[in-house]
């Protein structure tokens, strides 16, 4: 939805609705959901008569700031906005949310071919449905998952690419950590970028710390090279799962540059609930838009 413009209107807030099904039209026969969605009348509303309202608010217009109940300009002219991450077509969050409400129930499968910042991908794992969000530039991809993983909840997620064309490489099987041998590094992941991280295990707990990071020389020019006095500057960003078994990534931890947190700190700490034998999943993010992974079997 970043990549173009939606046909409704931007939010406020959003109440009542009747899902309506409809098997013609359009659709050819299949099923169509659609919630219709109310503002809700402000404190104090009363009708005409003077009498109370009985609905559950005003009908949502189908024209953009159509009225000053229903009023939200767009995140481009909004420059104290914080949803901003610098993408050019960024949509703010009310707008898709209130489109992934009207057309979709929780649980439903949410589809964005051009997700562009992350907007749908986000605001769809908000609201419970499940999303699947494609790009052809990494760039959006990269803008995404940090959007993603900045959620306080997120759920677990996979980033895949298409005949080979992304940056993230496999993570496999690294070093290990025991009790009686409490630091050991996780071996790189495969791939032209390259992350090493050692582990400490202190009883149950246990702290990653990145050691390495490498960027291709081919991906950046010389003068910003030159520029970088300490291999962490390369990274925008960094996660765990402290319990990886394949599959989807459950980022437990996660480490990001922001606005008012220009540095990054390197050190995570886990506390395992049971002892047992675990593998962590690192992933480090760097500001071109690459990925490195690493893992590490811990034992506590």
């Amino acid at each position: 939805m970043d990549g173009e413009v939606p046909g409704w209107g931007p939010g406020g807030a959003v109440s009542g609705g009747a899902a309506i099904s409809d098997r013609g039209g359009a659709w050819g026969g299949r099923p169509r959901t659609f919630h219709k969605a109310y503002i809700p009348y402000p404190p104090g509303y009363v009708r005409r008569d003077g009498k109370p309202p009985r609905g559950a608010g005003h009908p949502i217009d189908d024209v953009w700031n159509g009225s000053d109940s229903d009023r939200l300009d767009s995140i481009q002219i909004v420059s104290f906005s914080g949803e901003k991450v610098g993408y050019p077509t960024q949509k703010n969050e009310s707008i898709v949310s209130r489109i992934v409400r009207a057309a979709s129930s929780p649980g439903d499968l949410v589809l964005d071919c051009f997700v562009g910042s992350g907007t749908t991908a986000v605001v769809a794992d908000k609201l419970g449905r499940r999303w699947i969000a494609c790009d052809a530039s990494p760039i959006a991809i990269h803008a995404t998952r940090r959007r993603l993983l900045a959620l306080a909840d997120v759920r677990p997620f996979v980033v895949q690419s298409v005949g080979g064309a992304g940056t993230a490489g496999a993570a496999r099987r690294g070093g290990e950590a025991r009790k009686d041998a409490p630091e050991r590094r996780g071996v790189r992941a495969p791939g032209r970028r390259r992350l090493s991280a050692r582990v400490r295990v202190d009883g149950m707990r246990a702290t990653i710390e990145l050691a390495s990071f490498a960027v291709p020389r081919g991906e950046v020019p010389a003068r910003a090279r030159e520029s970088v006095t300490h291999w962490s500057q390369w990274l925008e960003g960094w996660c765990v799962d402290w319990d990886h078994r394949g599959g989807p990534l459950n980022a437990v931890s996660r480490a990001w540059r922001t606005r008012g947190q220009a540095s990054l700190p390197l050190t995570s700490t886990h506390a395992y609930e049971h002892a047992g034998q675990y593998v962590a999943l690192v992933k480090a993010f760097d500001v071109v838009g690459g990925v490195a992974s690493a893992t590490i079997a811990i034992e506590v």
